[in-house]
């Protein structure tokens, strides 16, 4: 079973992966590469989105070395689409059928990852700016950019994966508050027994349905 965590940064997602490997013995698929020339500006490029999203094509390659039965992926295709849906309701810029066509494209040569849940992990906007000031700060600071924890941007990350849920009946999906890493496990665990195989074309349904 692949088990996806998305979400805004620095709300626990990786910290829980790693907790996760540590604890159940599970193999991981880490965050999309960082893409060299990515600035502020970028986040509204074309060319930089479907950079990330043909990373899948690298994703699915890597899956087949994995031993272990459950995997726990930092980031989904949602986290792309939900950047899409930001972007556009808070600076216009509509990137959003350019993401869903090239998704569309991909699903259809089956050169995406799609996992068979989805976890949204979410935490206040104070939490998550102290820990992006003390996590940049650090030697092993992300390079994260500050666009990104602006609380409007944040609250719309948030407010499409809510939407995403709201159509999203099959029981793969779960919003979690994060607390710690154990806490949020816990709750994954308990939310596993629900869920049921998503295809490609469903989940785009579910996607298009979210993002407009």
């Amino acid at each position: 079973m692949i088990i996806s965590i998305d979400g805004n940064v620095y709300t626990g997602k990786t910290s829980t992966i790693l907790y996760a490997k540590k604890k159940l013995n599970v193999d991981i698929i880490s965050e999309y590469n960082p893409i060299e020339d990515l600035g502020e500006s970028s986040l509204f490029d074309e060319d930089i989105q479907c950079r990330y999203i043909d990373q899948e094509k690298e994703r699915l390659k890597y899956i087949n070395s994995l031993s272990q039965k459950n995997i726990f992926m930092d980031r989904s295709i949602l986290s792309i689409v939900a950047n899409s849906y930001a972007q556009f309701h808070l600076h216009g810029k509509d990137l959003r059928l350019y993401v869903i066509s090239i998704l569309k494209q991909r699903i259809s040569q089956n050169k995406i990852l799609i996992p068979d849940f989805f976890i949204h992990l979410k935490s206040s906007h104070s939490d998550l700016l102290n820990r992006y000031i003390i996590g940049e700060k650090g030697a092993n600071a992300k390079g994260t950019c500050k666009s990104l924890v602006d609380k409007d941007y944040c609250k719309l990350i948030d407010e499409f994966h809510f939407r995403f849920q709201q159509n999203f009946t099959a029981g793969n999906f779960n919003s979690i508050e994060f607390t710690n890493p154990e806490k949020v496990l816990n709750e994954i665990k308990s939310s596993l027994p629900h869920a049921s195989k998503v295809d490609g074309k469903q989940l785009l349904d579910i996607i298009q349905m979210a993002v407009y």
